[in-house]
């Protein structure tokens, strides 16, 4: 069936920047761009001024790069969005609004941080706000409590609240009623082929193959899969992806 929709607008508050790593926020702002929405999304750190800067992501659907300003300094994981900042802030989406033409919009929020300012347009403007919960974020070793405060508020008032877990999904339905659970896949067609440049390691590999593609991080338990690997010499670890923060010394081996 062909539904008719309102247009609107979406603006991506990530916790991570479009470069960084494809994943899930750059994947529903893809598939959000190619079906018809102009996709706003934001980045991570700001420039020191009181004015957005805005260039294209993509030349073939609509995604723009957003760099909004500030004056003082503000880590995402780590601080509060206070009322002078949102203000400001506040200021520059005035600004988009006019220059884009912007009227009705939908707001996904990656991170806590941006749920002072999301909210605020959603009283202004009517903007709806989806929060994608997406991690246990207190689990994290940068993310502080101080950040974390405002995110009860930011799920009691969501129009929609995205989990990635059963966990996540029974959470925050106890604060938000209108919670759905969307797990996290995989992009088939991207993975669907057989890369050409491989690797000598990974010739004619034995099985059972364990394989991990992902961030090796500090979430990842190296621990367990020394353990492993020492007690199942017969099993092979392939482990594919950009080392960042996780303590490989052992599994090294």
């Amino acid at each position: 069936k062909n539904y008719y929709f309102e247009p609107f607008d979406v603006f991506v508050f990530p916790v991570i920047d479009w470069n960084y790593r494809f994943q899930r926020p750059q994947q529903i702002s893809t598939q959000s761009a190619a079906s018809g929405h102009r996709v706003f999304y934001l980045r991570t750190y700001f420039l020191n001024g009181t004015k957005p800067v805005c260039q294209p992501i993509r030349n073939d659907i609509p995604i723009i790069d957003v760099q909004l300003g500030l004056l003082d300094y503000k880590n995402l994981v780590a601080d509060q969005l206070d009322e002078e900042s949102k203000i400001l802030l506040l200021n520059q989406f005035d600004l988009l609004r006019e220059n884009f033409n912007i009227s009705k919009a939908v707001c996904i929020v990656d991170l806590p941080f941006w749920g002072p300012l999301a909210l605020e347009l959603q009283k202004l403007y009517t903007w709806k706000v989806v929060y994608d919960s997406m991690d246990h974020l207190g689990g994290f070793s940068n993310v502080t409590p101080y950040m974390l405060e405002s995110e009860d508020e930011l799920v009691k008032k969501s129009d929609l609240v995205l989990a990635t877990s059963h966990l996540l999904l029974n959470e925050k339905s106890q604060i938000n009623k209108n919670c759905l659970l969307i797990p996290n896949g995989t992009e088939f067609d991207h993975f669907n082929y057989s890369p050409t440049n491989l690797p000598d390691e990974l010739f004619d590999i034995k099985k059972p193959i364990i394989g991990y593609y992902g961030a090796i991080s500090e979430w990842l338990d190296t621990e367990l899969i020394y353990n492993l690997a020492s007690t199942r010499p017969d099993w092979n670890f392939v482990l594919i992806g950009r080392l960042e923060g996780a303590d490989v010394s052992r599994i090294k081996e």
